[in-house]
């Protein structure tokens, strides 16, 4: 989803086969977990353009179309990385922070019409993803992170669209007490992410990494489509 043409393809597929695109559902992405100077400067441009860049493209590509026929929602996933960040998940927790703030923008540009935005952000994904991977090799996150599935992420996107909620965190821990008191006072979010865990955790996963078990790119996939809610 890169590369305009992809997108304009996949664009025009939908509305043959389906018809106007009322709900876009952004959720194309890779991760990849290594030290920040390990990163080539290709992984990071991709990154960033496969994880934030097409999501903007694609939303801007739809967009009129829901405006004219006054109806649509666009859901971006972002993540719990997109609250928070996580060391050894630099460029990854900066793409799903600028989905975050992208979408709460358009949602106050277009309050005022009937198209919504929402931003789903779950927490480590089971089953799926790179988290899966690591967690299957012993790279398991501490447990107050909390976890999820990829059922409850789908269950929150439909809700995000039905209730037209502008955010929803899927985790199983009550995260968002603490997401608050780390924007109240963020010379606490090293500290803490060191004495949970999480930094130990980014080393095993970047260790695990550049040793080669698994590969740069995790891609989730995308969903363009019209739901019936």
């Amino acid at each position: 989803m890169s590369v305009a043409s992809q997108r304009n393809a996949l664009i025009e597929r939908v509305e043959s086969e389906i018809g106007p695109v009322d709900i876009l559902v952004n959720n194309a992405g890779i991760e990849s977990s290594r030290a920040y100077t390990d990163f080539s400067e290709q992984a990071v441009e991709q990154m960033i353009a496969i994880n934030f860049t097409a999501a903007l493209l694609l939303t801007r590509a739809v967009l009129p179309g829901m405006l004219a026929r006054r109806r649509g929602h666009v859901v971006n996933i972002a993540s719990g990385l997109g609250k928070m960040a996580l060391p050894y998940l630099s460029v990854y927790s900066a793409t799903k922070h600028g989905l975050v703030g992208a979408t709460q923008a358009l949602r106050a540009e277009y309050r005022r019409t009937p198209v919504g935005f929402s931003v789903v952000c779950p927490g480590f994904v089971r089953n799926d993803g790179l988290y899966a991977q690591h967690e299957a090799e012993g790279a398991v996150a501490p447990r107050i992170a909390g976890r999820t599935t990829p059922e409850k992420v789908a269950r929150a996107v439909v809700r995000a669209i039905v209730h037209d909620r502008p955010e929803i965190i899927v985790n199983s821990q009550p995260m968002r007490p603490l997401l608050i008191m780390l924007t109240a006072f963020p010379s606490l979010h090293a500290p803490l992410v060191r004495s949970v865990g999480l930094n130990r955790w980014g080393e095993r996963a970047a260790a695990a990494s550049v040793d080669g078990h698994h590969a740069d790119t995790a891609l989730q996939g995308s969903a363009t489509k019209r739901i019936k809610v």
